[in-house]
């Protein structure tokens, strides 16, 4: 497009405009474009917020199973230490229960 073709569009869209002026007239659409813009946002932006709703969501669950998970092999582990610490408290007393006998090899 030439500077020639640009001015001749600027004239005729400055030549509209003038007319618009003088009969107070507007398109429809052109005077509801700003109203559909801001209702597009608007949408957009609840829709996004509703993702990020559903995504703290799932999160949460994830975060809760990790715990649960967490507390059972806590709660196994505990069962095993108290189990091991009663087999070492029974080889401890047997220990200490034996007399002691010189053998050969410590002779």
């Amino acid at each position: 497009m030439d500077l020639k073709a640009l001015i001749a569009g600027r004239d005729a869209i400055i030549s509209d405009l003038k007319i618009s002026l003088k009969t107070n007239t507007v398109d429809a659409a052109v005077a509801a474009r700003p109203v559909a813009l801001q209702q597009a946002r608007i949408d957009t932006l609840k829709a996004r917020i509703a993702a990020l709703q559903q995504a703290k969501s799932d999160q949460a669950a994830r975060i809760d199973t990790s715990i649960s998970d967490l507390r059972d092999e806590i709660s196994g582990l505990e069962t095993q230490l108290k189990s091991s610490k009663a087999q070492l408290a029974q080889v401890e007393k047997a220990v200490s229960a034996k007399p002691k006998t010189k053998t050969k090899a410590t002779l």
